[in-house]
């Protein structure tokens, strides 16, 4: 994991460190799952088994949750709303103090497999295209 003062400023840099942040938290719940990081509405959403469960568009990392875990979330210092309603964008800290990510990350995997439209379409999870 890289320090806190390392964290680019490239649109680039700062896909791959919250991958990054991601996989290090998802590597303390469950080894062996890959974090992929897509390009999404001018930012990222991060895929775990072809689940969406975090997005990044130029402000914080937000995580998607359950409606109770967003309201816990929110009442820390630091997260705020997203532009996305079942979104939480998580404090800045959380990014190099991995275990402080890490409990919200195992809740929003938690929440993106029981959520059948989090994965991209065409993937498991995924809302299929319409036949032509």
């Amino acid at each position: 994991m890289q320090p806190a003062d390392a964290i680019k400023d490239t649109r680039a840099e700062r896909i791959e460190f919250l991958r990054s942040a991601l996989q290090d938290a998802a590597d303390g719940i469950e080894p062996g799952t890959e974090i992929m990081a897509k390009p999404m509405f001018g930012g990222a959403g991060y895929y775990a088994g072809g689940l969406l469960f975090a997005m990044w568009y130029g402000e914080g990392l937000s995580l998607k949750l359950a409606e109770p875990d967003r309201d816990i979330l929110l009442e820390i210092p630091g997260a705020a709303h997203s532009q996305f309603g079942t979104n939480v964008e998580v404090p800045e800290t959380f990014l190099t103090q991995i275990e402080l990510l890490l409990p919200w990350v195992e809740k929003c995997l938690a929440y993106a497999r029981t959520n059948k439209r989090s994965g991209r379409p065409g993937t498991p999870g995924g809302r299929k295209s319409k036949p032509r």
